[in-house]
């Protein structure tokens, strides 16, 4: 299966990326207090995330438990030398809950960032994708 998405250039550290269907993302590198959208780097974090918290709400949903809410935290160590890739990611799952078991939950968080997630899975060897989790009730 082929992707396809388009990136536009806006202005001078401004771009959109636009999707075969036509959504559209935001995109600048202005300094932190500048920023009116999310770095490419923010982005690659955060579609991580989105990325297992797709499978994961399934898995949840399959066992018939609760979800109040569902928050994914994503952290990145990059490094040093150019190109400043990831060289470590975390993923923190935070899970409101009342019925599902902090056990339970886990085992679903490892399957779903290790199995099932072709973004986590595109970044083995060059990131070191690590993973905790919680529930809260």
């Amino acid at each position: 299966m082929i992707k396809k998405v388009t990136t536009h250039y806006l202005a001078d550290k401004e771009y959109e990326i636009v999707n075969e269907s036509g959504n559209k993302v935001s995109i600048d590198m202005y300094p932190a207090d500048e920023k009116k959208a999310l770095a490419p780097m923010e982005l690659l974090l955060g579609a991580a995330g989105a990325c297992a918290a797709v499978d994961l709400v399934e898995m949840v949903k399959k066992r018939r438990k609760t979800i109040n809410d569902l928050k994914i935290e994503s952290t990145g160590k990059r490094r040093d030398s150019i190109p400043k890739s990831y060289e470590s990611i975390n993923l923190h799952f935070i899970l409101k809950s009342p019925d599902c078991t902090e056990e339970e939950f886990s085992k679903l968080v490892k399957l779903a960032v290790e199995k099932y997630c072709s973004v986590t899975d595109s970044l083995k060897g060059r990131a070191e994708v690590t993973f905790t989790s919680e529930v809260q009730n």
